[in-house]
């Protein structure tokens, strides 16, 4: 629902009404559909969490951010990670059904146009 509300705004309704436009529209409508919570709980949890916190280390050790910003964060496995490393997190996820929980830990999480994450800074930024 989100990303057809940008469309509106973004698009213009000449563009939204040409074949090109109804075939977006058609995909997006089924996006949510697909990438729902059962998804990413049977999907995408399992292995997003056995490898965040091998991946946060290395991200850690390396380069030693103090904040992240998780650009398509899914289930929030990796910030969980980040922040079990004391780093300060936001995550950010298009689809309106995605998980907003890793491991039962709520982290924060806003949408690319919010003033919230337009002021936001990060020393590491994911995608």
């Amino acid at each position: 629902m989100q990303l057809r509300m940008l469309l509106k705004t973004v698009v213009p309704a000449p563009i939204r009404r040409s074949r090109l436009g109804r075939l977006v529209e058609h995909v997006v409508r089924n996006h949510d559909a697909v990438y729902d919570k059962a998804y990413y709980d049977a999907d995408v949890e399992g292995a997003a969490a056995q490898a965040a916190p091998v991946m946060a280390d290395t991200i850690c050790r390396r380069f030693r951010p103090k904040t992240v910003i998780d650009v398509g964060c899914g289930t929030g496995a990796l910030l969980a990670a980040f922040r079990e490393l004391s780093c300060g997190v936001l995550g950010l996820e298009f689809p309106t059904r995605a998980s907003t929980t890793a491991g039962g830990a709520a982290f924060p999480s806003a949408s690319l146009r919010s003033a919230r994450t337009r002021r936001r800074r990060s020393d590491a930024t994911l995608r």
